[in-house]
């Protein structure tokens, strides 16, 4: 699977346009024509990234928590009055009292910028965060059937079982229409919009399930089968087709900057012996 910023490059799309339908972010919202609308049947074999799937969407949860209006009775009240740190420094982040609140509750941590190195919001943290959708509910005031509907939708990608593709479809865009009648002020991110409205059409194209393809099974300590079994689809090609290796784009995240600190956590060198490779600084 490649992941949404690659996918981009090769249709010549930006970031804030479904590499699969080229539509804008500003019209994502409107599902009953995105629903019919036919795309490139040649995009849909760039899959979508299901490490990537679970932060967007725990993003886009947590950027509409911001914004939602505190009414007088809500929740949040009791929200606010757990905040650890700095009281002028939450006023300074703009209303962002879930982060802290999170932590106390979950012990998890979202939207900690970490120099040089992005932030928090990384694979585990939106698994458990989607796991606790209740708690998360009460927190952010984010809708829970909702949020459970997103944690269905992100448990099911993810467990490698064969999926009915005609009741994942209409499962998720019964979801889509569920999020632009509570949230249309906000936009739907493509991420999630390729997931919800295309992720049907991306998995009847695959010879496995989609959760064979999962970055997160690096991050899975239960994830044996998962390994052995991919390990056997990829033999069985290479006995079939020896070139098969060569015509598999391999794509991992490294963050450079002309000054500071930068990230080379997925910076790799492969070879069958030690290459001996310097790598020189910026």
């Amino acid at each position: 699977m490649i992941d949404g910023k690659v996918c981009g490059v090769l249709n010549n799309t930006s970031s804030q346009t479904c590499f699969i339908c080229k539509t804008t972010i500003s019209h994502l919202n409107d599902i009953e024509t995105l629903i019919n609308m036919e795309v490139d049947p040649e995009s849909l074999s760039y899959g979508f990234s299901i490490l990537h799937a679970h932060i967007r969407f725990m993003e886009l949860v947590l950027h509409i928590s911001y914004r939602l209006v505190l009414e007088e009775n809500a929740t949040w009240r009791s929200v606010l009055s757990v905040i650890s740190y700095d009281q002028h420094h939450a006023e300074r982040e703009q209303n962002k009292p879930s982060s802290c609140s999170l932590r106390d509750e979950l012990g998890i941590l979202v939207d900690i910028v970490l120099q040089g190195a992005g932030n928090t919001n990384d694979g585990n943290t939106a698994r458990k965060f989607f796991k606790n959708f209740k708690i998360v509910s009460n927190l952010t005031g984010f809708d829970e059937d909702l949020l459970q509907r997103f944690h269905v939708i992100l448990v099911v990608i993810s467990s490698g079982y064969k999926i009915n593709t005609e009741e994942f479809q209409n499962y998720c865009e019964d979801t889509a229409k569920m999020y632009v009648t509570l949230y249309n002020f906000y936009y739907m991110p493509p991420s999630v919009h390729v997931i919800l409205l295309h992720g049907w059409k991306i998995m009847d194209r695959l010879i496995l399930p989609i959760g064979y393809f999962s970055e997160e099974a690096l991050e899975n300590e239960r994830d044996a089968q998962n390994r052995i079994a991919f390990c056997q689809f990829l033999l069985n090609e290479i006995y079939a087709d020896p070139g098969f290796m060569d015509r598999i784009l391999w794509t991992d995240e490294s963050t450079y900057v002309r000054k500071g600190m930068f990230n080379q956590h997925n910076e790799h060198q492969w070879a069958h012996e030690n290459p001996h490779v310097a790598r020189e600084g910026l």
